[in-house]
Order: structure tokens, then C-alpha cells, then sequence
């Protein structure tokens, strides 16, 4: 067995990946130095933290520590594959290791950070794992590769997968994450986007480009010749031709637009793909929260350094009349049938595991689209909707007047992809008998109607409701539709 794959079963091993790991990240100040955790009689959580300062903190160790913490593997060992370089301050790690669910990922080490630099695992990387659709399927794509952190995940649900990068030392990282979890049902290819792949169609394509708008060209882990909003767009539109029907592509975006208006430019990037299409609003944010971010202050560099590339930055985005940048997804789904666009702004930074929520947006908004006037009102009464488990469902009481009055309660769920729903109280009757037993029309005709209502209004208000939380995945349909009363069939309820 080759050092790479040892060192994956020793980090498995340690408890890098997992809940031991997590626990010791727990404590108060994080994880303890080793020797904190050698006088509390917790030896082998004393290693774990070696190797977690080794190959995650990108700090040096002494040496006789190290060699404790990686036996069997020798210090040698992991110099002759590269991983690893000595000197007289001790032992350090040449490449970086992160954890996202269960699996390890390599990356470059060091601050200092060359053109061809791999980042491990990124904020972004992590928001686009979740917001992937996870199923069993034939084929899967990871496009812009780099640290090769999408191709490992899909590898756990895909029979083959394809990494693509034009950065050559992004794809050897990408293996050496490869080997560290020992998966074998991943290719790499070396090339620009999709050039590799011309005429193939996968079940799921992916891409996460740490491409910013900036006025550079210079750095392959975050500038383009053509730019980040091209680039975005461009992804978009090709990614559907490499779909095959019915799979996926989750794509992160960068977009400008005016204070009005986040959701045009990717709306028009959609537009005649034959793909129903969601779009998803991480942030919108002024050009001067962006340029802070993209100008990074490398070790040592003057601080008039810093507040010139600022300058340039605000420069370039005032040339252009850059008012707003936006950071988001874009998740396509290849359909023969009419398509449909929609977008949300989401109201939370986690996401994760989100996929089984994009997969009931996508079905309901089918449904929602797929039906109208009369036959949707139908449909919609003669269902049993179901609420989804694990959600939460918070209210406030606000106290005015000498009485406690209930404001709007909001629907959250974690895991899922930060997006939440706003119910009026006085729906939350109805919403909470969706319980899958029943039609909603039954739900509807049992809940009284509240003081100031009538009962055209009142359903009127429930169905807005449920078809909102519908469309955000919230309530999914019972298969097998059942009667509704006429009666609870009111006019004035029709509606998309």
C-alpha cells in the first residue's frame, strides 16, 4: 500500500474525520494542545491533535511529537511522497487536509499563495456541496476541479466521475485527496472547462470557480481572461448542453446588477436551455465589501500596498457602474417539457445536505406550474399535503397594548439550503393539519375562519400559503389524491 493510502487509514483511524474530531473542536477554545490533553489522561486525543496541527492548522511540530503521532508511517516515509519537510524548528505538512462529510481533502499549505495555489476546501465549495442533489447515477462531472472536493462526494453516488482543471497541480492534489480516501471510480482531466468532455452528457454537472468580478488576470484560483460574471454565464450555458435529461448541475455565480432587479442577469444566462432552472441569492453586496475581500494583504506587505489594490478595485467597478455584486447558485434540471425559471434570495448562510429540499422545490414547483386556474384549485384541495420532518416552525409575540399579539412565524429546516417561509398566524391552523392524512380542502372547511375574515378571504390567504411553501419545499403531495367538498372550493382562491 502506497504512503498516500496509509496516511488516509491513519488519519481515519486518529478520528481526523470524525465525531472525535468534532468533539475536541467543541471545547471551549477549541481544539487543546496535545500536551494539555496528555495531563488529562487523553493520550490518544493528544495525537489526534498532532495531526490535526500538522495537516489542518499548517503548524510545525516538533519532531519526536510527530513521530509518535504518525506511527507506523515514519517522518521519511511522508518526505520521500512529498507530504511532508523538516527542519530545525521541527516537522511540518506541505499539504493542508479538510473534512466534509466523512471525506478528506487536500489542499495546498503555506500562506503565500502562487497563481496555481489549491485551496482545500473553501466557503463556497462547502455551500455548493450542499446545494447538490444527491442520487444514485451513472455519470457525474466536476468542473474546475481544483482540490478535486465535488468529484470525491459525487464518487459516493455516481459509478464514474470526470475532475476537470487546466491547472496541472490542482489535478495531483486532487489525486493525492483521492488516494487519502482511497476512492477509485474518479478520471482526471487537464483542460480548459468543458473541453475535455465536448459531446459527453453526465447526470450531474457541478462546478464551484473561485472566480470573482475583479479588474485581474492574474491568479488561476480566482481570476478569469474573461472575467467572473462572463465566466458565470458561460458555465451556465454550456453546462446545459452536457446534461443528459432529467440530471442536475449546481453552479456557483457571480453576478452584478442595480439596486433593483438581483435576479435578471442570471434569469437571461437560463433563458432557452431546455432546463427548469432555480436561482439562489447567497448575498448582494457594494463593490467596496468585494474589493476587501479580493485584495489580499500577503505577509509583510505595506499597508498603502493594500489600500492601492483597494483603490484599483474601486476603480475597475466605477469604470463599469458596477452597483451591486451578487454571489449565488444557479441549480439547472434538464426537462423536454415547458421550463420554468424561479428565484429566492435565501435568509441563511449554512447550507448543507440541502438536496433533498431542492428536490421537492423542483417537484412542487412542477406541479404549481404544470396546473392553473380551476384544475390547479382542484389539485391543490384534493391533495393531502404533507410538512416535511425536522422542520422548525418559530413565532413571536409582540406585547403591545397591555396583550401579547403573535406576529408572522417563520418555517426554517436544517439540514437544508437556507431558505425560509413566512407564515401569517392565522394560517398556522391550517398548516399544521397538513399532516399527509387528509385533503387540504378537509384542513381548510375544520380550522375557523379569524375575526376580520371572510371565508372567500381566509382560503384565499391559506392557499397563497400553501402554495408558497410549496414552491420552497416545505410541503410535499401525498400520491394519491383524494375528494375534495365542493364546498370548500371558493371563488376568488384561483391563482398561481
Amino acid at each position: 500500500m502506497e504512503v498516500v493510502e496509509r496516511l488516509g487509514e491513519l488519519l481515519r483511524e486518529a478520528g481526523f474525520t470524525g465525531e472525535r474530531h468534532s468533539a475536541l473542536a467543541g471545547l471551549p477554545g477549541g481544539v487543546p494542545p496535545p500536551e494539555v490533553l496528555q495531563t488529562a489522561n487523553r493520550p490518544e486525543d493528544a495525537r489526534l491533535a498532532i495531526l490535526l496541527k500538522l495537516f489542518h492548522n499548517d503548524e510545525t511540530v516538533a519532531r519526536e511529537a510527530a513521530e509518535q503521532a504518525l506511527r507506523p508511517l515514519t517522518i521519511e516515509d511522508l518526505e520521500e511522497a512529498g507530504l511532508m519537510e523538516t527542519d530545525a524548528a521541527g516537522v511540518h505538512a506541505r499539504m493542508k487536509v479538510s473534512v466534509i462529510d466523512d471525506l478528506m481533502v487536500a489542499g495546498d499549505a503555506g500562506e503565500n499563495r502562487p497563481a496555481d495555489f489549491v485551496v482545500d476546501l473553501s466557503a463556497a465549495a462547502v455551500s455548493v456541496a450542499g446545494l447538490t442533489v444527491r442520487r444514485e447515477i451513472e455519470s457525474a462531472l466536476d468542473l474546475g476541479t481544483g482540490s478535486g472536493v465535488h468529484a470525491l462526494l459525487a464518487a459516493q453516488h455516481a459509478d464514474r466521475v470526470v475532475g476537470v482543471d487546466i491547472n496541472r497541480h490542482a489535478l495531483s492534489v486532487a489525486r493525492v485527496g483521492q488516494r487519502l480516501n482511497r476512492i477509485d471510480n474518479v478520471s482526471w482531466l487537464e483542460g480548459d472547462w468543458f473541453e475535455p468532455v465536448r459531446g459527453q452528457r453526465f447526470d450531474l454537472v457541478v462546478a464551484a470557480p473561485p472566480v470573482v468580478i475583479s479588474p485581474d488576470n492574474a491568479l488561476l484560483w480566482r481570476d478569469s481572461p474573461i472575467g467572473g460574471e462572463a465566466l458565470s454565464r458561460q458555465i451556465v450555458r454550456e453546462s446545459a448542453d452536457h446534461l443528459a435529461e432529467g440530471g442536475f448541475a449546481t453552479l456557483f455565480c457571480h453576478w452584478t446588477h442595480g439596486a433593483e432587479g438581483w435576479e435578471d442577469p442570471p434569469r437571461e444566462w437560463v433563458a432557452g436551455l431546455g432546463c427548469d432552472a432555480l436561482i439562489l441569492n447567497f448575498r448582494s453586496r457594494q463593490p467596496l465589501s468585494q474589493a476587501l475581500e479580493g485584495v489580499t494583504l500577503a505577509p509583510g506587505t505595506e499597508r498603502e500596498a493594500f489600500a492601492d489594490g483597494v483603490k484599483r478595485w474601486m476603480e475597475h467597478y466605477g469604470r463599469a457602474g458596477i452597483e451591486q455584486i451578487a454571489g449565488g447558485v444557479v441549480v439547472l434540471r434538464r426537462s423536454s417539457g415547458p421550463n420554468w425559471t424561479r428565484a429566492f434570495y435565501l435568509d441563511h448562510g449554512t447550507r448543507r445536505a440541502g438536496g433533498d429540499q431542492l428536490e421537492r422545490i423542483f417537484a412542487g414547483t412542477d406541479f404549481l406550474t404544470s396546473h392553473s386556474g380551476a384544475e390547479q384549485l382542484r389539485e391543490l384541495m384534493s391533495s393531502a399535503w404533507q410538512l416535511v420532518e425536522g422542520h422548525r416552525l418559530d413565532q413571536a409575540l409582540t406585547y403591545e397594548n397591555g396583550a401579547y399579539e403573535p406576529g408572522d412565524a417563520v418555517m426554517s429546516q436544517t439540514p437544508g439550503i437556507g431558505l425560509f417561509a413566512r407564515v401569517d398566524p392565522r394560517v398556522v391552523p391550517v398548516v399544521i393539519a397538513c399532516d399527509g392524512q387528509r385533503p387540504l380542502a378537509e384542513a381548510l372547511t375544520a380550522t375557523p375562519i379569524p375575526e376580520g375574515l371572510d371565508r372567500s378571504g381566509f382560503h384565499s390567504l391559506c392557499l397563497a400559503t400553501i402554495k408558497d411553501l410549496i414552491a420552497r419545499g416545505y410541503l410535499h403531495r401525498d400520491a394519491t389524491p383524494r375528494g375534495a367538498p365542493e364546498a370548500a372550493v371558493t371563488a376568488g382562491a384561483v391563482g398561481r
